[in-house]
């Protein structure tokens, strides 16, 4: 992955926050992310693009209701984010750390 794109604004945020919140539609993900809805819908559609995070057909909702999932790839950078933020959160990391999570 070029992690220069994760540097792109809430491109990280939206990829753990698909991570964390499997099968949101559309609809849910904006009402949840009211701060900033254009530039995370373009995130998004971003991480589709890249192949990041899947669009699949909901076989629960109506009839054209597309679910969001990370991929297996993008399941695994988000795992690396989160790890990086919950070690930040409860040691307030330090960057060999932050360094050593990236790499694995």
């Amino acid at each position: 992955m070029d992690l220069e794109k994760l540097g792109k604004k809430h491109l990280a945020f939206v990829l753990v926050f698909i991570e964390e919140n499997p099968g949101l539609i559309q609809d849910e993900f904006l009402s949840k992310n009211e701060d900033g809805q254009r530039v995370k819908l373009t995130r998004l559609k971003e991480l589709i693009e890249m192949g990041y995070v899947a669009e699949i057909p909901s076989k629960t909702r109506h009839w054209n209701a597309l679910e969001y999932h990370t991929t297996d790839e993008g399941s695994n950078i988000a795992i690396k984010l989160i790890q990086i933020r919950d070690d930040t959160e409860m040691n307030y990391g330090t960057p060999s750390r932050t360094r050593d999570k990236v790499k694995q």
